[in-house]
């Protein structure tokens, strides 16, 4: 596993319980590793934080276009500049070697696999070069490996803007269940038109490091996961009710951090090279004009920028990694219906490039991660399921649909309390 799933997944509780069950732990060790590039494997930097200093232009002016290119190709060219010599070796098939080395120090003929969000992509590239040295192998919320162009017509650019699209309709559907606590509104337009009045507030001040790019992110990461659904509502009502920016400046990133500015170094190292991208502008603008067309007023041009330095990358893009489906173990997929970050769509996918795999899907949840979830957001169907398999090998005779796990219900909270539970968004980290 990546770094910190270990440790999150097998904390113990107040309540005694850990999120994967206790007959999973009583049969494996629980190992993770950090790939190149972060924590302690030799953490990257593209060098100079300026280039990401909040807040960045708006994303969804057209008068700021020039500036956007500007930036990212300042990004790329300072990350060949003082990163060149990591640039080649820093991408998921060489991380899938390295996870093949650390198999061999454990003296183990095979490892079994459990892989959230980008962590699906490295099961894949084990998968494709080592089939035999896999045992049981879970992977949820699935990349889609099946496009030439995996992460920018997949997972992370076209793929995903339907997808988040609809997220964020589901949140504001939430919120307008709880007028009481917040006030936006008791109809999803009514918390809509809440939403687009802080970015245009944004639009014309930004307050602090936080502006219309800032809080489109905050807005996006939000959705991976119901956790954090509250505080960042919160925000918004403090704002629109009661012109209070505080919680807003505690919920939004500022990126030009050394921890935000190593992840979005090694983000687009890795991403920008395992696939190929679009190397041409226009090809970009366009799709990004259509999709804004047929999902307005949200988050395709910020998904735009936030991935275009790709498109003049200084390391050459590789192919994906696609696994033979007769080398293979069967593989056990998992994905909610509604995953902003993973579409299910992607999941599908998968499963039909594996024959012998099994994708369980949870109906109703669109939450990114579905098997031995945070106890709060807990689905018992699914980490039976993911149980079973592990314990005993037995997969679903078919494939399955379970019902979602339950939403929060939002509680009121005093202001201090609120402002104290506040943090910025987290930058694509996967799952919780």
């Amino acid at each position: 596993m990546l770094p910190n799933m270990p440790a999150r997944l097998t904390a113990v509780s107040s309540t005694g319980q850990t999120r994967i069950p206790s007959s999973v732990l009583k049969m494996y060790d629980v190992i993770g590793m950090d790939p190149r590039g972060v924590a302690h494997s030799t953490p990257m930097s593209c060098g100079d934080l300026s280039a990401w200093s909040s807040p960045l232009p708006d994303p969804d002016a057209a008068s700021q276009r020039e500036t956007w290119w500007k930036l990212l190709g300042e990004f790329s060219a300072a990350c060949e500049r003082n990163a060149g010599n990591m640039l080649p070796f820093v991408n998921t098939k060489t991380v899938a070697m390295d996870m093949d080395r650390i198999r061999q120090a454990l003296g183990e003929e095979k490892i079994s696999y459990l892989g959230f969000s980008y962590g699906t992509y490295l099961g894949i590239a084990y998968a494709s070069a080592f089939p035999n040295r896999l045992d049981r192998v879970i992977l949820d919320s699935a990349v889609n490996p099946t496009p030439r162009e995996m992460a920018y017509q997949g997972w992370a650019v076209l793929g995903q803007n339907p997808a988040m699209h609809r997220r964020r309709d589901t949140y504001f559907e939430w919120v307008a269940r709880y007028d009481d606590v917040f006030g936006l509104g008791t109809t999803k337009d009514q918390v809509r038109a809440a939403w687009d009045t802080v970015i245009a507030d944004l639009r014309r001040a930004p307050r602090g490091h936080a502006g219309p790019f800032e809080f489109i992110l905050a807005t996006f990461d939000t959705m991976y996961s119901e956790g954090g659904w509250q505080n960042f509502t919160q925000a918004i009502s403090d704002f629109v009710n009661r012109n209070d920016d505080t919680r807003l400046k505690a919920v939004t990133p500022n990126l030009a951090t050394p921890a935000n500015h190593n992840f979005l170094s090694i983000f687009n190292a890795v991403s920008c090279t395992d696939s190929p991208w679009p190397r041409d502008r226009e090809t970009w603008e366009r799709d990004a004009t259509e999709h804004a067309s047929r999902y307005p007023n949200y988050a395709v041009w910020y998904n735009t920028w936030y991935n275009a330095a790709c498109q003049n990358w200084p390391v050459p893009a590789q192919e994906r990694a696609l696994p033979d489906p007769d080398q293979v173990p069967p593989i056990l997929i998992f994905n909610s219906e509604g995953d902003p970050s993973t579409p299910i769509e992607g999941a599908r996918a998968l499963r039909q490039l594996l024959p012998s795999s099994r994708l369980v899907t949870e109906v109703n949840a669109g939450k990114h991660g579905v098997v031995f979830g945070p106890l709060a957001l807990n689905n018992s169907a699914a980490n039976q399921i993911g149980a079973d398999f592990l314990v005993s090998g037995t997969l679903p005779a078919q494939d399955v649909s379970i019902p979602g796990h339950p939403f929060p219900v939002p509680v009121r909270q005093t202001a201090n309390a609120a402002v104290s539970q506040a943090s910025p968004a987290k930058l694509r980290l996967g799952v919780e």
